[in-house]
């Protein structure tokens, strides 16, 4: 399967910032896994703890998707001047999430 655009995401990144529901932060997503509909996190994160956040999230049945950057590119995009490894969707709000499901 082709890998998502970097384009896309952004955008939709944009997007659900403006009208949706979001946590950042590897410890507050990983708390509210129950009621998150997508989770993203920076691919540059230790290998154990995206194993550990990846067998969280199927155990709950919420989707993730590894953005192919560092946390500070994820902060960037989010239009936060600090790092951001993980990042949980609650509510799209005007996005569209499909797009990024699709694996």
């Amino acid at each position: 399967m082709a890998p998502v655009d970097e384009k896309m995401i952004e955008k939709t990144l944009k997007n659900i910032l403006k009208t949706g529901k979001y946590t950042f932060g590897l410890k507050e997503s990983a708390k509210s896994l129950k009621s998150v509909k997508l989770m993203i996190y920076a691919d540059a994160l230790d290998a154990k703890i995206i194993s550990t956040l990846e067998s969280s999230c199927a155990a709950a049945s919420v989707p993730t998707l590894a953005f192919s950057g560092s946390s500070m590119a994820l902060g960037k995009i989010c239009n936060r001047p600090f790092k951001i490894s993980a990042m949980a969707v609650k509510s799209a709000g005007e996005a569209d999430l499909t797009p990024l499901l699709k694996k």
